[in-house]
């Protein structure tokens, strides 16, 4: 029965997402895609905007604050937790993982995955194609700069970029 109820769950969640990505990219739009996700993602404050093309796998798994706008073509697994605070910019294209491969018998495609909660904090921006990875934990204020690839685990605002992202600007 609890796989049924899954299954029926996954059904509504993905029918009602492909419907409204027919809206168009406006604020309109992006605020009735918000309202959509909304009833499925464990917590989300006031003015969730979520722009067209996004992906987002285990919602139940995540919480986002107010004021937090999702850009075009984003993917967001919360495999494990993931914690969205306040005024967070997400650009376009952006990966957000909270999970990750293990290696079994010389192999990854049968590995056991790992979880690690990734948390960003207020007012962050993530900024076109970055790609965080589990255990992420992004200090309140800062930016990773376009195409920043990494885990980052800082404790004060900066700004991070690069392949692996560091720290490259208080």
């Amino acid at each position: 029965m609890k796989k049924i109820f899954k299954e029926v769950y996954l059904l509504l969640y993905y029918t009602l997402v492909a419907m409204v990505n027919f809206l168009p990219d406006s604020q309109f739009g992006n605020k009735i895609r918000g309202s959509v996700y909304k009833l499925f993602i464990r917590k989300a404050g006031q003015n969730l905007q979520i722009s067209k093309s996004v992906n987002i796998l285990n919602p139940r798994n995540i919480e986002i604050g107010d004021n937090v706008y999702i850009g075009f073509g984003s993917w967001i697994n919360a495999m494990g937790n993931i914690k969205i605070d306040d005024e967070v910019i997400v650009g376009p294209y952006v990966c957000i993982s909270s999970g990750n491969h293990t290696k079994i018998n010389g192999s990854f495609r049968f590995g056991e995955h790992s979880k690690s909660p990734v948390k960003i904090g207020k007012g962050c921006w993530l900024a076109a194609h970055v790609v965080l990875l589990a255990g992420s934990n992004i200090p309140e204020g800062s930016c990773v700069a376009a195409g920043g690839v990494g885990r980052i685990e800082e404790e004060e605002s900066s700004i991070f970029g690069g392949v692996p992202a560091k720290k490259i600007l208080k």
